[in-house]
């Protein structure tokens, strides 16, 4: 490995280091690591825009695509913003634009995938010719079913209609634990990828300078202590 590939695989360990430090008290390496990740997040993320911009916009712009130039004139105009008082209203423009056409494609997506393409999903055959689809489909059906009349408020859950709305709160708490484990796997699976740059080389050699900086700034606190105020 080379002293430059080297340094590059050392930047995540180095910098997951100095974020657990966080875990005894703040202190200069957590700040440091903090703003190296939120500044080259910020650097990246400008990078990426910039390139996003010229090569979606301004190139396809400049060689006739009324829409990409259309789109990179009113991003352009965003700027009147921080302009004189008598200009800044051209940056309401862009803003308006941008806000009426992402409402307008966001609630398109949002009817198709959010509540058609669930009824149509959920309008299923109760019997099919495979038992495993058979009880599939029924699962969905009666947890649907119960769901809805959990919310459904016009007669009091009593007697024969405390069992629907106890089902329907059971299958909505399976499918709030299913949504949080899978959450919860995706970050085991992130800490399991960090740890593994950490317990293997060249990053397990900055284990133990790790623990003795903090074995340093646990002894300076105690004989901070102890000093006479």
């Amino acid at each position: 490995m080379t002293p430059e590939e080297t340094f590059i695989a050392l930047i995540p360990p180095a910098l997951t280091l100095m974020s657990w430090s966080m875990l005894y008290k703040p202190n200069a390496f957590f700040r440091f690591a903090e703003n190296i990740i939120v500044g080259g997040m910020a650097g990246y993320g400008t990078v990426l825009a910039l390139k996003a911009v010229w090569s979606r916009g301004v190139i396809p712009g400049v060689g006739g695509n009324m829409v990409a130039g259309l789109a990179t004139i009113l991003g352009l105009l965003i700027f009147f913003r921080f302009g004189t008082k008598k200009t800044r209203w051209v940056s309401r423009i862009p803003v308006a634009v941008l806000i009426g056409v992402g409402f307008g494609a966001s609630l398109r997506s949002m009817i198709q995938t959010q509540i058609t393409a669930q009824i149509i999903d959920t309008m299923r055959p109760l019997v099919l010719a495979d038992l495993q689809g058979t009880i599939n489909n029924i699962i969905i059906f009666v947890g649907s079913v119960t769901t809805l009349f959990y919310f459904f408020y016009s007669v009091e859950h009593k007697g024969a209609f405390a069992m629907p709305s106890n089902i329907g709160r059971l299958v909505m708490m399976c499918a709030f634990g299913a949504t949080f484990g899978f959450a919860f796997q995706g970050r085991i699976a992130m800490v399991a990828g960090i740890m593994g740059s950490l317990v293997n080389a060249p990053g397990m050699y900055l284990i133990p300078i790790a623990a003795a900086l903090i074995a340093y700034e646990i002894w300076r606190d105690i004989q901070r202590a102890r000093r006479p105020h």
